[in-house]
């Protein structure tokens, strides 16, 4: 929409009579004769809004995107500080305790 209210902006304000983009954005038949230069206000404030709404989405992409990339590095940080500490963490052993105080052949008992 930018563009096309850019170009109807253009060509309402040049004095050339072959320069008539403008008359796609009107209902058809529509005569502006005498009204030349509200219309000329109401294009340059469309496209500046439209300039405006494309300039926001792009700043909105750009800082979603830059939110999601930090929302990663944090939870990736935070993952591998959660599997560090996995990894460090003393391995449950997969059988008893065998006490060897009281039994002298504990080798020959042992699983």
């Amino acid at each position: 929409m930018y563009r096309d209210y850019s170009q109807a902006y253009l060509d309402i304000m040049d004095d050339d009579p072959n320069t008539k983009s403008y008359l796609n954005m009107l209902p058809p038949n529509y005569d502006i004769t005498g009204k030349e230069e509200r219309f000329k206000t109401i294009f340059k404030n469309r496209k500046n809004r439209y300039r405006r709404y494309r300039d926001m989405s792009a700043f909105a992409f750009v800082g979603v995107y830059i939110l999601s990339v930090i929302d990663a590095c944090r939870c990736s940080a935070l993952c591998v500080r959660h599997f560090a500490r996995l990894e460090y963490a003393a391995p449950a052993s997969r059988y008893p305790a065998v006490d060897t105080s009281d039994s002298p052949n504990f080798l020959r008992h042992r699983l």
